[in-house]
């Protein structure tokens, strides 16, 4: 069976924090990486397979399949997974992926992010997907390193 160590979000995905605190922090044997646009992207996913730590596999995959490796085809890895924002992971709640934490890092301000806390920015589809799992039930908590006292989101987003 599957099990999910870490759920995080970070727009960075693969770097310095997450590699050298939270996989240490974590006991995990795969970072799965889920976005539907960067899984197409060979040149990128080559820049990130080079960025994990020796001893720990990378899988970059759409949420469709995500949803069928979580749930349908369980195997044995434990799971680091990662995402830029929080609307894969909405999809997967809805899809009966049992999801209890998730950790926020980064989400930087662009085009369509307005900054809602600290460093913390997001569009107004992300705010009602964090909404969406807060209201699943599913605790998120702002939190840059292990170490860092974890922030609970549902104190910010009302």
């Amino acid at each position: 069976m599957s099990e999910i160590s870490l759920i995080r979000i970070d727009d960075r995905l693969i770097h310095g924090q997450v590699m050298t605190r939270w996989v240490k922090h974590v006991e995990t044997t795969t970072i799965l990486i889920i976005d539907d646009d960067l899984v197409n992207d060979d040149f990128m996913v080559s820049v990130l397979e080079m960025s994990v730590p020796k001893g720990i596999k990378l899988k970059v995959v759409n949420i469709a399949s995500a949803i069928s490796l979580l749930t349908v085809n369980a195997d044995d890895e434990k799971y680091l997974i990662l995402t830029k924002s929080p609307n894969p992971l909405l999809k997967l709640a809805q899809n009966n992926v049992p999801i209890t934490n998730i950790i926020l890092g980064g989400m930087g301000v662009n085009s369509i992010r307005k900054n809602f806390y600290r460093n913390l920015a997001a569009s107004d589809e992300e705010i009602a997907s964090f909404k969406a799992l807060i209201e699943l039930g599913i605790c998120i908590e702002i939190q840059a390193i292990p170490s860092d006292k974890a922030i609970d989101l549902s104190s910010i987003i009302k």
